[in-house]
Parts: structure tokens; C-alpha cells; sequence
């Protein structure tokens, strides 16, 4: 299964999850931390934001997307 924004994240799942991002907005973890952060602790989304600007090149996009 992969995630909506495949164009951007490249994140996949084998099978889905019983996951919230994945169940209610077929997102990654890290994209449903972005687009929906209203549904998430404030410490989870700093810990997401702060890997995904860490990760670097693959995540570029993402990072655009936090500026």
C-alpha cells in the first residue's frame, strides 16, 4: 500500500495498518504528522518534523512542504 503523497515521500506498506494515518488518510506517518497535525501530540509532530528535515535529500519535498 502506498502512501498519497508517493510522489513525494516514497513511503510504502506491505499491508495495511491498523494505524490512524493509515486508515483514515492512507498517509505515512510522517505525512499525516504534516497535513494533519491537529490529530497528533505536539511532542510527535516536533520529533517528525525534526526527522524529516535530518533525513535529508530523500525528503527534500517534505521539507519544502514544512517552510
Amino acid at each position: 500500500m502506498r502512501c498519497v503523497n508517493w510522489d513525494i515521500c516514497r513511503h510504502r506498506q506491505n499491508s495495511a495498518q491498523k494505524k490512524k494515518c493509515w486508515v483514515k488518510w492512507r498517509m505515512c506517518g510522517d505525512c499525516a504528522a504534516i497535513y494533519h497535525q491537529e490529530e497528533y501530540p505536539e511532542s510527535y509532530i516536533k520529533k517528525k518534523i525534526t526527522m524529516i528535515k535530518n533525513i535529508g535529500k530523500r525528503n527534500e519535498e517534505l521539507c519544502r512542504v514544512l517552510q
